[in-house]
């Protein structure tokens, strides 16, 4: 029942005025939208197109089918796959052998996490990522725990055909690493009976990978130059210590440095989670030091949460040392959010088994205003967490928007003047007029005309977008229509001189701070 709470209360998080928090689009999802609005040449090679843009396109394009084309229908995918992503962690911590009273704490961390509540509803879909890194995982978790072919199959394909994501193929990366783990820490009786059934998953992941190895193999070009744009790998930075350190820093203080994600710089975990944090690393560590030279001969309880969350956390580090970035955005930070999770729910784990051992023990016995201490320290850490879980949910919907930060992010003037083109009269004619210093700037101007134009959109093809002196050098008067992004008294008055019939008119936005012109017959 509780998990079931979990789960409803996480979705309507990520569903939650959608179209309206965070208000404004950020030049990442603008540009998105456009370029799945302009999308049309499917003849393209898969590869050439950016395969994880290609299937951002046409997921987005699908919902613009259902929905319209509108902010709620941009995000929604990405609501969609952070849902799925917390229905799928409920099963990764069963197969992770968490015992039934924290898989809902777990749920939690994960429902009231800032970072993934952003994550879901962002209008590009990055969200996919941790969703397969979950799913996968849990098909090879269930198929080491029931030992059947069926589940290490289906992750092997699962596998195989993320790997046509190639700018984050880094994914394939933690499987194989969570394997690899495996085989080293699992002894030769566990290991034996799993062997072939590893083997056709690495079989299944090689062959549902042929296609993007075939395209490669025509123009291997496109893999080199696809990683130096998205991973920024250069020869002469292979290992990038500095990033790693960076990395730390942002999971407890810093938080992400690219703003566009994060404009708080929020770190990943809160500090009451962090502190779980650190004593899960020092529980795992201390579990492998005794498993591995203490040669104990049982099995760790923990062992696979262990050895998922290792996989994951040298995932990135592979990829951190691969990156020229001396700086973190949520794509480095994407492959750990699981299992940094997972390591906040050892300790319990731990603390559980101490307890009943204590409880159970014949040879210590403890006083009741001991055991009620302890009771009272435990209690005290989960109220502390549900407390830091519930702020980060004030901070999302109630703090950050309303933020400067926010405010410089999520072009909001951009909505409001697009909202604004949808409601005017057309004329034979139509021009939208951009100060000198948005057009000028290739990059800014990109981002600014992709918001207006898919805030516009359909209206806005009947416009065409020039600069300032554009548009008094090379417009015509008659049966024409200017809107002003912005305007001031000097080109107001060049305007005028151009057109002196024409009369100029002051439109306000529906809450009255923004102010636009417009110049008509």
């Amino acid at each position: 029942m509780i998990i079931i709470l979990l789960l409803f209360t996480g979705t309507w998080l990520r569903f939650y005025k959608l179209n309206q928090l965070p208000f404004g689009l950020n030049k990442i999802e603008s540009h998105n939208a456009i370029r799945a609005i302009d999308f049309s040449d499917e003849n393209e090679s898969f590869i050439k197109n950016n395969s994880f843009t290609y299937i951002s396109e046409h997921l987005t394009l699908l919902s613009f089918d259902f929905f319209g084309i509108n902010i709620f229908a941009l995000r929604f995918i990405s609501s969609i796959l952070g849902t799925l992503t917390l229905l799928g962690f409920i099963f990764l911590l069963k197969e992770l052998k968490f015992s039934r009273r924290l898989i809902p704490l777990g749920t939690f961390f994960l429902a009231f996490s800032f970072w993934h509540i952003s994550l879901s509803r962002n209008g590009q879909i990055d969200a996919l990522i941790p969703f397969l890194i979950i799913v996968i995982s849990t098909l090879l978790l269930r198929g080491i725990n029931n030992k059947k072919y069926l589940q290490f199959s289906v992750a092997g394909i699962l596998l195989g055909t993320s790997t046509w994501l190639h700018h984050l193929g880094i994914v394939i990366s933690i499987p194989i690493i969570f394997s690899l783990l495996c085989f080293i820490t699992l002894n030769k009786k566990n290991f034996s009976t799993l062997r072939y059934k590893f083997l056709i998953f690495i079989l299944l992941t090689l062959f549902f990978s042929i296609p993007l190895f075939l395209q490669l193999k025509q123009n291997p070009e496109l893999l080199i130059e696809t990683y130096k744009t998205n991973l920024g790998i250069e020869k002469t930075n292979l290992l990038n210590f500095q990033s790693i350190i960076t990395c730390i820093s942002s999971v407890f203080y810093t938080g992400d440095f690219n703003q566009t994600n994060n404009p708080l710089r929020l770190p990943l975990i809160p500090f009451a989670w962090s502190i779980l944090f650190i004593l899960g690393l020092i529980i795992s560590f201390k579990e492998l030091f005794v498993l591995f030279f203490k040669r104990k001969s049982f099995i760790p309880k923990n062992i696979l949460a262990i050895l998922f969350s290792f996989s994951n956390i040298l995932a990135m580090i592979f990829l951190l040392l691969l990156s020229k970035n001396t700086f973190l955005s949520s794509k480095n930070l994407i492959l750990i959010i699981p299992s940094i999770l997972v390591l906040c729910l050892i300790p319990f784990e731990y603390f559980s088994q101490v307890y009943q051992k204590l409880k159970l023990s014949n040879r210590l016995y403890m006083k009741k205003w001991r055991w009620k201490i302890i009771q009272a320290s435990l209690l005290g850490i989960l109220v502390s967490i549900l407390i830091s879980g519930f702020s980060q949910i004030h901070l999302y919907f109630q703090i950050w928007p309303n933020s400067n930060e926010a405010k410089i992010v999520f072009q909001k003037k951009e909505l409001t003047f697009g909202k604004i083109i949808k409601s005017i009269e057309r004329k034979k004619n139509n021009f939208i007029i951009l100060p000198q210093s948005v057009i000028d700037s290739k990059r800014n101007s990109i981002a600014n005309i992709d918001a207006i134009r898919f805030i516009g959109f359909p209206e806005i093809k009947h416009y065409q977008f020039l600069n300032q002196e554009e548009g008094t050098n090379q417009t015509h008067c008659k049966e024409s229509l200017f809107v002003f992004y912005e305007i001031d008294d000097f080109m107001r008055k060049q305007f005028q001189k151009k057109c002196p019939e024409n009369k100029f008119q002051e439109i306000s936005s529906y809450n009255e701070k923004e102010v636009f012109w417009t110049m008509k017959e």
